[in-house]
Order: structure tokens, then sequence, then C-alpha cells
């Protein structure tokens, strides 16, 4: 196939392959038609990314032959790009070999669990952009996948967030979805997890059990904007490092609510229900006062303002 596109978009690279780095925003205005795209109101609120460009270095010449499905673009590393080609059903001639696969901007609704049972060497999964439902992504989908490390679904239409993901995960992207439940081992007992991307969703209090960062105690980023929170989640992971619950319905924040975070940097908290009621002498003292808060941001209009 001889067509100079982008092959994946990964955060974990095999060192043979070519790095790129490009700051954007997330947007659902990309891809072949079948996405769907937010609303006005909500893209005003979406959240910025890092997005890595993965591009595969010019075949040398050799004997190897790989098996590719038709319209995907392959690589001997491993790397299985079949993003934007109008797929409906899920390639079942991938290499086995696979570790990087990308089928963002389909119109997939539905992944069987031995679909990707068999993909065991799998690091990094990017399914955003697809037509992908609760009934349609069953709990024991990513059982097997005991090496996954990346696992992008933003821009999809979940309503509950599987139950059980592998405990290799280092970041999750559920942004943009229809999600209102998160399970305990959604994102729980994942010692290696460190981001969550969980904006432009559904989720109310409710929908967030107490404990669904134990085990997980390293996780530095947690996105939960754009979403129907009253209350600042309990128990969240010590190393957090940059929180952004801006447009939500937060109308008090009870003082010791950020006082074991002692490594936030970077708190989000505009286009709330805040007002000076709902909010205590010592909400950010001692600790994330004196320990290095460098950013804290409350409102990127008048204060009382209610989010759209």
């Amino acid at each position: 196939m001889a067509r100079s596109r982008v092959l994946l978009l990964i955060l974990l690279l095999p060192p043979q392959l070519r790095l790129g780095l490009v700051g954007t925003a997330r947007s659902p205005g990309f891809g072949r038609s079948g996405t769907h795209s937010l609303s006005p109101a909500e893209n005003e609120f979406v959240e910025e990314g890092p997005v890595l460009v993965l591009r595969p270095e010019e075949p040398g010449p050799g004997p190897v032959t790989i098996n590719c499905p038709r319209d995907c673009a392959c690589s001997q590393e491993g790397v299985v790009d079949c993003g934007g080609i109008d797929l409906r059903e899920f390639p079942g001639d991938l290499p086995e070999h696979t570790n990087h696969l990308s089928l963002q901007n389909n119109q997939l609704e539905k992944i069987y669990p031995g679909e990707l049972s068999r993909l065991h060497r799998l690091e990094t999964l990017n399914l955003q952009n697809n037509r992908l439902t609760s009934r349609g992504l069953p709990e024991e989908a990513f059982e097997h996948l005991t090496n996954l490390n990346y696992l992008y679904l933003a821009n999809n239409k979940l309503t509950l967030a599987p139950r059980f993901l592998p405990n290799t995960l280092i970041s999750v992207d559920f942004a943009a979805n229809y999600l209102t439940k998160i399970y305990g081992l959604t994102f729980g007992q994942k010692p290696n997890l460190r981001s969550v991307y969980l904006h432009n969703n559904k989720l109310a209090d409710a929908g967030l059990p107490d404990n669904m960062f134990n085990g997980s105690s390293n996780v530095e980023i947690l996105i939960l904007s754009s979403n129907f929170l009253r209350h600042v989640p309990k128990h969240l992971p010590p190393a957090l490092y940059k929180l952004h619950l801006k447009n939500n319905k937060l109308e008090k924040i009870p003082p010791g609510a950020f006082s074991e975070l002692s490594n936030l940097r970077e708190l989000y908290l505009q286009n709330n229900y805040l007002t000076d009621e709902g909010l205590d002498n010592e909400t950010f003292w001692p600790r994330v006062a004196t320990e290095g808060l460098k950013q804290l941001v409350f409102r990127e209009a008048p204060l009382c303002q209610k989010p759209r």
C-alpha cells in the first residue's frame, strides 16, 4: 500500500520507529463518516491532550512477508493501522505478533472477546471514534490482553465502563462517551496506571465508587471535566499531579478534600456552582498551598455562572 499516512496514535513506541509529538486538542471532527461529534456546548469544554504520532520506517528489502488485513498497513515490528477504512466488523486476519493496533475512525459497533484474545502481545489498542456500545463490548473483552498498556476508547457510545481491565494498563481514555458508571475494578488494582481521561461523559457522584483507585496509587492525571459531579471524588490517588473538575456541578469543597495530594500541581475548578460559602479557609491549606500548587483555575466566566 503506497500511501503516506499516519499509522497510529500511541504512547509507547518500539525503538525501530520514528516518533513525532503533535500538541492538539481532542476533536471529534476528524476521521471518516460514521464517527459521532460533540455538540457545540460540549466542544467548548473539550480537554487538551498530547497526541503522539507514529510513522513506520520505510520498509527495507527482505524475505519477510506479512499477512495484513485488506486496506490496512502493517509493519514487521507489529504495528497495524486499520484506521479510517470504514470497518464495520473487527478484522479477523490480524498478525498474531501485533503489538500496536489502531482501529480508530471506523464504524465498529461490537467486538467479541475471542477476536482480541489471540492478540496476546498487544500493548496499544486504539478504538476511538467508532460506534461501540457497552452491549457491544463485553466485560471480558480485554481480560486476555495481559500486556496491554494503552487503551483508547474515546468518542464511542459506551454507557458503562468495562468492569475488568488488565492490571498492566498505564493510560486509559474513555472521554466523550455516555458513561454513567465506573466499577471498582475498572481502574482499581492497577499499580502501573498513570493517567485516566473521563471528561465529556455523564458521570454523577453515584457513578463513581469510593474505591475507584484502590490499589492504583500511582495515578498522576485524572480528567473528570464536563460531567455532573456535585462533590469532589473521595480517596483520590496520592500521586495525583493534575486534576481537572471544571464544568461540573460542584457547590462545595470540604476542608481537607485535597490535603493528601502533596504532589498536586494543576487543579481546574472553573464553571461550577462554587460560591464563597462553598469554600473554607482551609480548603487548600496547609499541604496543597505550601507544597507547590502551580496552577489553580477557578473561573473562565463569572464565578456563580452555571455551566452550560
